[in-house]
């Protein structure tokens, strides 16, 4: 019956998002209450954007759009916990598509600055976030817009906190810039001393960055 199909869709996808609430609050718990042990190792940054570009690649597709990508040849080793900063990406690219309109493009950027950090770049054309409400938006359960399709299922206000939070677990500085109607976009830099200073990276599969489940499999 396909009422019934469209019924069991629904329990599904309410289940889905309170299980996603459920996970980002504790989430944030934890590292409020400093109870975050970070499993670093160094491993390749330019595989693990891949790999959750790819995964988030259909997500982009089915609200119609454009996911692309601007990785700096030869990218060092980086020394992290790989299952946080894979939750980093998720997050910015998530929120990215949710406050995206149809035919908008989302970039991801990774590259080596003239100082010797990491940055990493998350930028869309979206509907921007007011100037005046940064602040807040970083702020935990700071939701301060609606996404771009009022369909769809609304958000903790966790993914850019969050975000920020890992960041700075790691050293890490997260900025936002944004403002109505001119789109956002998220810069974060990790200082120079975690990436490998010779041209040897990791002896390691670059999968087996992505072999642990990460805090949070979806926004």
């Amino acid at each position: 019956n396909d009422k019934y199909t469209e019924y069991l869709g629904d329990i599904h996808l309410s289940a889905r998002h309170l299980l996603e609430i459920i996970n980002e609050v504790l989430d944030m718990s934890k590292i409020e209450a400093g109870r975050v042990e970070l499993d670093e190792e160094f491993f390749d940054i330019g595989h693990l954007i891949l790999s959750v570009l790819r995964m988030m690649d259909s997500r982009a597709f089915s609200s119609g759009l454009n996911l692309v990508h601007e990785l700096e040849d030869s990218l060092p080793a980086f020394f992290a916990d790989p299952r946080l900063v894979r939750q980093i990406l998720i997050n910015l690219i998530g929120n990215a598509v949710k406050y995206s309109q149809t035919n908008g493009l989302i970039k991801v950027s990774a590259f080596v600055s003239p100082k010797g950090d990491l940055v990493v770049v998350v930028e869309d054309d979206g509907v921007g976030i007011p100037e005046s409400r940064i602040k807040e938006a970083l702020e935990p359960f700071g939701q301060v817009n609606k996404p771009a399709d009022a369909s769809t299922v609304d958000g903790t206000g966790l993914g850019l906190p969050l975000a920020k939070a890992m960041t700075e677990l790691h050293n890490g500085v997260l900025k936002l810039e944004s403002d109505v109607g001119e789109g956002t976009k998220v810069t974060i830099t990790f200082p120079g001393d975690r990436l490998k200073k010779n041209s040897d990276k990791s002896k390691q599969s670059p999968l087996a960055a992505f072999e642990k489940t990460p805090l949070s499999s979806e926004l």
